[in-house]
C-alpha cells in the first residue's frame, strides 16, 4: 500500500520515498521558531515532490545567489 502526497510548492501528487540513505534527499521540510536561550521548535511543516526537493537542494548549496 502506498501513501500519496500533494506537494505544498507546486501541487503535483508525488508517492515519497527513501531513495537515497545520504542525506540529500528529503520530502519534507519545516520551518522552526526559536528565540534565544531556549529550544528550537517546527512550526509548520510543508510537504515537498522530488522535483521541488531538488531545487531548493541546489538553491540551499549554492554559493552564488544573490542575498537581500
Amino acid at each position: 500500500m502506498s501513501l500519496a502526497r500533494k506537494c505544498d510548492r507546486c501541487g503535483s501528487f508525488y508517492i515519497p520515498e527513501s531513495r537515497r540513505a545520504d542525506g540529500e534527499y528529503f520530502n519534507a521540510f519545516s520551518l522552526v521558531y526559536r528565540k534565544p536561550n531556549y529550544k528550537p521548535y517546527a512550526n509548520k511543516t510543508y510537504d515537498l515532490c522530488p522535483k521541488c526537493s531538488s531545487s531548493l537542494l541546489e538553491w540551499l548549496n549554492d554559493e552564488n545567489h544573490e542575498e537581500s
